[in-house]
């Protein structure tokens, strides 16, 4: 049996007992979100443009060793996300070429920060099948493979003095809990966030219990399949 189906079934087994604590932790996420989106205008508003990371040309060659040493397995030769494993992985490993980078700081359709880009490789992508290389490379190898990684960008140019990116500064926690998130956080704050869900139609994709069930079409700029996140 397919580990990924196994692992999915698993998943929903879970979700379908959802406990109150799990409960509480979604109405924090979405009271965060409102405050962060609703409350924090004037800070994502005031970000001024800067120039993309250029790339760091010293570090492309050792870059390049470790890429074919590590990464083209799955995101083949040219950066395309199509190497031998790619069809056998869920999700599929990110296509370079397009410039299209989807965990970054930077706002939509923009180029990412060098540190988004060590972050992942670093940590990895839970729930996908990119593994966190933090252990296993050094950080000089992770920083020199990033540099090599935008050198497969074919569609974009992080040199391109027409390039430029907005990076978004959400603030801290506002209420300054630590773990459980959740807890201390005002029911008006919890209330807001639910209005907010119901007008932007987030439960469109996420599901109105937040499950990630909301939609099972979407497609990503390949065609692929794109799961919401299980709040």
């Amino acid at each position: 049996m397919n580990p990924n189906i196994s692992f999915m079934k698993y998943l929903n087994k879970e979700g379908a007992m959802l406990t109150e604590s799990r409960k509480k932790v979604r109405h924090f996420l979405v009271a965060l979100a409102v405050t962060l989106i609703v409350g924090l205008p004037s800070t994502l508003l005031a970000q001024e443009a800067q120039r993309p990371d250029p790339v760091l040309k010293d570090k492309v060659e050792l870059g390049k060793r470790v890429y074919f040493k590590r990464c083209v397995w799955c995101h083949g030769v040219e950066g395309g996300g199509d190497g031998p494993s790619a069809d056998r992985l869920f999700t599929r490993p990110r296509n370079f070429i397009q410039g299209t980078f989807k965990i970054r700081w930077t706002d939509s359709g923009e180029l990412p920060l060098d540190r988004n880009l060590i972050d992942t490789v670093k940590n990895g992508l839970p729930g996908s099948a990119m593994p966190p290389w933090g252990e296993v490379l050094s950080d000089d190898e992770i920083t020199s493979v990033v540099q090599f990684v935008k050198t497969l960008v074919q569609d974009r140019d992080f040199e391109d003095e027409d390039e430029e990116v907005f990076t978004q500064d959400f603030g801290k926690n506002p209420w300054g809990t630590t773990g459980p998130y959740h807890l201390g956080v005002p029911q008006e704050a919890i209330d807001q966030g639910k209005e907010v869900f119901l007008q932007n139609k987030c439960f469109e994709c996420h599901g109105g219990e937040g499950r990630g069930d909301g939609n099972p079409t979407m497609k990503d700029d390949w065609g692929f399949a794109i799961f919401a996140a299980d709040w």
